[in-house]
């Protein structure tokens, strides 16, 4: 939900917690990422990128900030 309000509805994400939108881990918060998400839990998609399936901060370097 926080990922397709940030799109559409203008309601923006925490500045801090910016990458963790970003579930397809492409560098960029896109629709891409509601579907990709959305497909992991309701299809069997896969799996979303380290960290998952715990917390913690994402390994791969991009210009999103981190939480």
């Amino acid at each position: 939900i926080a990922i397709l309000s940030d799109l559409f509805l203008g309601v923006t994400a925490p500045a801090p917690c910016r990458d963790a939108l970003d579930s397809d881990d492409s560098g960029d918060i896109d629709i891409t990422d509601g579907i990709y998400l959305l497909n992991f839990l309701f299809q069997g998609g896969p799996d979303v990128p380290p960290p998952y399936p715990g917390p913690g901060v994402d390994p791969t370097p991009d210009d999103l900030p981190g939480c």
